[in-house]
């Protein structure tokens, strides 16, 4: 079955597919032009498949040469192995689907023999990725008209926005908190934009809070402000929705500065205890930063959304020192201006619980939690908004690093 074009609804796809078991790691399809034009002067032209804007180009030994277009603040699509000297778009061009964006070419890492793939199909082909919401989906529904990407009208909208929040609003603060407090400028705003939809949370700008950290009941007592809101939570390995209080701030400066006290706790940092792989703090490469952040959500894809969101707008272009700010000192938090409100999913005394083998810290305290304690049943003998007092322990706990019992 050949074809106009690599990329419609007729194009040829390798047998590689989308993550099938022999690459369970591929994170696209690849096509190839049944016909071999790809050896003829003009070669085989790739488009784009749907209205967008050309977010990045580069080239690396694995993809070659690759292009990245935005098509909204969820969904962007990926193009690799393009020949050189092909690329007829520029970042920051703003295209329509079916748009001729490059020539197909065989750069970078090509399929090699190691595969069960005919060797006419091997070399030149077009490696095409999708990914919504910071997950590679299969591409092929786009294709097939299955599903469709937002059109070009609240693209460049929502491309626009992102943009703005980013260059214009969060990227000074984060650049100027990196040089103070070594945490990646392009973590910091990775987590704001994901946090915000960068930016759009009306409620969340408003207290100036584009975290999404929580008010902690040692928050609340110290004066800090807070809001109430609706969050999805991943807990238990189901998706729910619990009411709780946030953290809210005088002015995003404050945010910034309060973000960076949190990923210095032990939780972030491998050297104070924390069960992760690195520290945060002083890491300058922003994957191993990202690895982190494993305790920062519980959404299992939340570490990789935050990687995806700095490649889509090149945000380590921030970690070099660009966009500098300066950092007034925190101001001391007012009075609360909302009660905080207890979880939709509650602990009650006299429950069973155990605590996660994650857990580090005995809550508002820096004493480790022996793993000996871990992954036993243990009986609630009082319960606060965030913390919960272990009966045969006597010791509280956070809310987070327990497990029900049944």
């Amino acid at each position: 079955m050949y074809i106009n074009h690599v990329i419609s609804t007729k194009s040829e796809l390798l047998t590689s597919g989308f993550r099938p078991p022999e690459r369970p790691t591929h994170s696209g399809c690849d096509y190839i032009d049944s016909q071999r034009r790809e050896i003829t002067p003009r070669g085989v032209d790739i488009i784009s498949i749907a209205d967008g804007e050309i977010a990045r180009i580069s080239k690396d030994s694995t993809s070659g040469n690759f292009i990245y277009i935005r098509h909204n603040v969820n969904t962007e699509s990926f193009y690799c192995h393009l020949r050189d000297n092909s690329i007829c778009v520029k970042v920051g061009d703003k295209i329509k689907k079916e748009q001729v964006i490059a020539v197909m070419g065989k750069t970078g890492n090509i399929i090699s023999s190691r595969y069960d793939i005919p060797e006419e199909y091997r070399g030149s082909h077009l490696h095409l990725g999708v990914r919504v919401n910071g997950i590679w989906v299969n591409p092929e529904p786009y294709l097939t008209g299955e599903k469709t990407i937002a059109n070009a009208k609240e693209n460049a909208g929502n491309a626009a926005t992102g943009k703005n929040f980013i260059s214009d609003i969060i990227a000074p603060l984060a650049v100027a908190d990196m040089k103070k407090n070594k945490i990646l400028a392009s973590i910091t705003i990775a987590q704001a934009c994901i946090e915000t939809g960068y930016g759009k949370s009306a409620l969340m700008m408003k207290n100036n809070a584009p975290f999404g950290v929580k008010a902690t009941e040692t928050w609340l007592k110290s004066g800090g402000r807070a809001y109430n809101a609706n969050t999805g939570e991943h807990i238990n390995g189901q998706n729910v929705t619990i009411s709780a209080a946030f953290r809210a701030y005088n002015n995003l400066t404050d945010a910034v500065e309060d973000h960076a006290n949190v990923l210095k706790l032990p939780y972030y940092n491998k050297s104070k205890g924390g069960k992760v792989p690195y520290d945060i703090v002083g890491e300058t490469d922003y994957v191993k930063a990202a690895e982190c952040l494993l305790p920062y959500a519980t959404g299992p894809t939340y570490v990789q959304s935050v990687k995806a969101v700095i490649e889509t707008y090149n945000l380590t272009q921030y970690d070099t020192g660009m966009a500098v700010a300066t950092i007034p000192e925190p101001s001391n938090p007012p009075v609360i201006v909302s009660p905080p409100t207890q979880s939709v999913i509650t602990f009650n005394v006299g429950n069973k619980v155990k605590i996660l083998s994650d857990a580090v810290m005995y809550a508002g305290t820096t004493t480790k939690i022996p793993e000996k304690y871990k992954n036993k049943s243990y009986t609630i003998q009082q319960v606060k908004p965030d913390k919960i007092l272990i009966e045969e322990l006597y010791s509280w706990v956070l809310s987070k690093d327990l497990m029900k019992v049944a």
